[in-house]
């Protein structure tokens, strides 16, 4: 299990359960916190600046159009919650393995 650092990284690994987390990539005119391509998650840590952002949701709204599901989290909830969110990313990534393997099925 990854740690999240003051700085609100994930290390030293960013791997949860097989899905391998990419952090500040490029994707499409935006920069995402973190990514996993394998399993079409966005994790976006977000501050005071983003409370009620119209530009947020326009970037989560293009994001799913991607076929990404976006994960926001508080950077207070990061840090005082960490079990939380772990746990609802772990959620996600579970969710996500099991559509691709009943797309797989059919």
């Amino acid at each position: 299990m990854p740690k999240i650092t003051s700085g609100g990284r994930c290390a030293p690994t960013h791997h949860l359960i097989g899905a391998k987390f990419k952090r500040q990539q490029p994707l499409g005119k935006d920069i995402v916190d973190f990514v996993s391509f394998q399993v079409r998650i966005i994790i976006e840590a977000d501050g005071g600046q983003h409370i009620e952002s119209p530009n947020d949701a326009l970037r989560d709204a293009w994001l799913q159009a991607q076929g990404f599901t976006v994960l926001r989290f508080w950077k207070n909830d990061i840090f005082n919650n960490t079990e939380g969110v772990l746990e609802t990313v772990l959620n996600a990534i579970n969710e996500q393995a099991h559509k691709s393997k009943s797309n797989n099925v059919e």
